[in-house]
Order: structure tokens, then sequence, then C-alpha cells
């Protein structure tokens, strides 16, 4: 060790401690552990380098099963954690206020491939891409009678195998539980077709690729003609913040089931809806 480390070590141990009652004691410096322990004549601490800090804690999981059983497991023996259910990641502070190092665990929470497609509904989209979304992550998640309509829009096979819905015209207006939709003919010669679209649709789906659970999220179907642009499909949510809270609580109790922690009487971890 230099005398420079040394003497910073001396200094910040001096201050601290007039006379030492602890025979051993350390701190992290470096990356490495600083070991004091006292001299046999009680006078100033001997300092000496030890060896390297243990490895950290610092885990990632993908999966519900995966955070459980490593919380669950002998390398969790002994902790008393905090674990708190965020919007986006479940945080797990191994040594919730302790002065230790504090090792932590971490499980992201994506959207899940129907939620995602589920939010560009919400944004509002043009009719292909609904078309696609029906027919794709969204598939089985809402009633069949909304994508039949949609598909009941003519589609028109483009060059180099793209494929577009053409542009419709509002009949009628989106202030009842209906909205009708006039689509082009196939042929000039034919008359258009009116096609008619509830506005109340229910969509069931997972919010998160790590907790299997569904929810069912009431919208309201918004159709805005762009003129030029075609027309636009907005999906407007019922009360979807008091639903993604709900589903935070969910998932904060299914972790404690999963941990076997009973609310009232402790354990090793304790669980919450809430930001570390």
């Amino acid at each position: 060790m230099s005398g420079a480390d040394g003497g910073i070590a001396l200094a910040l141990e001096w201050a601290q401690l007039n006379t030492i009652r602890a025979s051993f004691k350390e701190i992290e410096r470096h990356g490495r552990r600083v070991f004091y322990h006292e001299s046999p004549g009680g006078g100033a601490p001997a300092v000496r380098f030890d060896r390297t800090m243990p490895f950290v804690r610092q885990h990632s999981f993908t999966t519900l099963d995966g955070l459980v059983g490593y919380l669950t497991s002998a390398h969790c023996e002994g902790d008393k954690g905090v674990v708190f259910v965020e919007e986006h990641r479940v945080m797990v502070s191994l040594r919730y206020g302790t002065l230790d190092i504090d090792p932590w665990v971490i499980l992201p929470l994506g959207w899940s491939d129907e939620y995602g497609a589920l939010e560009r509904l919400f944004a509002g989209v043009g009719q292909q891409e609904l078309w696609e979304s029906l027919v794709g992550a969204l598939y089985d998640c809402v009633d069949d009678g909304l994508l039949n309509s949609i598909s009941s829009l003519r589609l028109n096979r483009k060059r180099m195998g793209n494929s577009d819905i053409d542009s419709v015209g509002i009949v009628s207006g989106s202030s009842g539980e209906s909205v009708t939709l006039r689509s082009a003919a196939k042929k000039d010669s034919d008359p258009d077709q009116d096609v008619e679209i509830d506005l109340r649709w229910d969509f069931t789906v997972r919010l998160w690729e790590a907790f299997p659970r569904e929810y069912t999220i009431p919208t309201r179907l918004v159709v805005k003609d762009m003129k030029e642009k075609g027309v636009l499909f907005k999906f407007v949510p019922r009360r979807l913040e008091e639903l993604r809270r709900d589903a935070r609580l969910d998932l904060a109790k299914e972790i404690r089931d999963r941990l076997q922690i009973d609310g009232d009487s402790g354990g090793t971890f304790s669980v919450f809806e809430g930001s570390l």
C-alpha cells in the first residue's frame, strides 16, 4: 500500500475513533477491503489491504419464476430485503436499510407484444396498421367482429406484394354506438358499400411479458377522416391508469404469495407496490 493511501485511511479512521474498541473493522477503498485492527499497545490502528472485495450480487432476470427461484434459494438465505413493484420493473434490495453495500436483483417489466400493439391503437393508426395488428399481435384479443368489419373494407394489392386499404368516407358520425364507413367498390361501375363498425371494444391482453395474467381494457373507437391520409382509427381506453395500478398490486401479491409471506407477520422479504 502506498504512503498516501495509508495516510488517508489512517486519518479517516483516527477522526472517527479516538480509542479503538473493535478488534476488527473494514471499509471499501479502491475496490478492495481495507482491514483495521487494534495495535497491541492500544495506539494508532494498524492498517493493511487484505483481499479484493467479494462479488456484489447484482442480477437481472427475465421471468418471474427466475426471480422467485433466486430469492428463495440458498444464495439469499439470511437476507432481509424489500421488493418494490414499479411500472416497468421489479426491484429487490437484498439488504434494504443497512450500511452494507446493497446487492440488488431486478426483473424488467417490458410490455407484452399485444399490449404494445394496443398502445399504438390508443395513439391512433391507419386502416392498414389496424388490420395488421388485428391479425397479428392482437389476434384473439378482441371480438372477431372488429376484424371482420375492417377486413370488409376493400384491400388493394399494390406492386411488390405490398397491400393497402383504400380510403373510405365517414357516412355517419361517431356520437352513437356505431359508425358507418363507405368503402370503395371493387369496380368503378359498382356502387360503394357501407360498412358499419361498433364503437365499444374490449381488449383482453397481458400487460407484461413476465406476468401472464390477462386484463380486459374497455375502449371506445373514435374515427377521424384525415382526408388525403385516409381514416384514422383511435381506441380511447377507459380508466387505464387505475387498471395499471391494480395490475401492479396483483403482481406484488403474486410475488408475496410465491415467497410464502404473510403480509401481517413479516418475513424474509417485504413486498410493496411502489418505487425504490
